[in-house]
This record gives C-alpha cells, sequence and structure tokens, in this order.
C-alpha cells in the first residue's frame, strides 16, 4: 500500500508540476508566435513599400530630361488657364 501511495504522490506532483510550469510557458510561447507571424507580415509589407519606392525614384531618374521640359513649358505662378494653354500647345 506504501508503493501505491508513494506512486499516487509523485503522479500529482508531476501532473501539478505541469500546471504550474509548462502550461504557461506554452501559452506565452503560442503568443509570441502570433506575434512574430504578425510583424513579420508587416515586415514584407513595408518592404514591398520601400522596394516600390526605391523603383519609382528609378523611374523619376530616368525621365528627369523629360520632366525638365515639362518643367519649363509650365508656368512659374500656378494659374489653370496658362497651365491648359500650355499643355494645347505642347499637344499641337
Amino acid at each position: 500500500m506504501q508503493k501505491n501511495t508513494l506512486a499516487a504522490i509523485i503522479f500529482s506532483a508531476a501532473f501539478f508540476l505541469v500546471f504550474v510550469l509548462v502550461l504557461p510557458q506554452y501559452d506565452s510561447i503560442k503568443t509570441a508566435k502570433g506575434a512574430l507571424t504578425t510583424r513579420r507580415n508587416l515586415l514584407a509589407e513595408r518592404t514591398a513599400v520601400v522596394n516600390k519606392i526605391v523603383e519609382a525614384q528609378k523611374q523619376v531618374q530616368s525621365r528627369q530630361a523629360d520632366i525638365n521640359k515639362i518643367k519649363s513649358f509650365l508656368p512659374e505662378r500656378k494659374q489653370i488657364d496658362e497651365v491648359v494653354s500650355s499643355i494645347q500647345n505642347i499637344s499641337e
């Protein structure tokens, strides 16, 4: 009978330690994995945005001559009628 009591005490102590020590760590690891996944997705989105910005800068640099030509035709002051007539003159 003493054997069964000792086995029951060891089993109950192990069961208690699982709930006290292991289960909280498991929950924190599960939460950390969720946060890691969210941050990885956010990083991927931001990396894509940065890549698009770099690509746009490259396009602007490659077309800088065209941009300068258009700037020379636009008036210094922002007046719609002059802008429209300049664009119309350019297209003709």
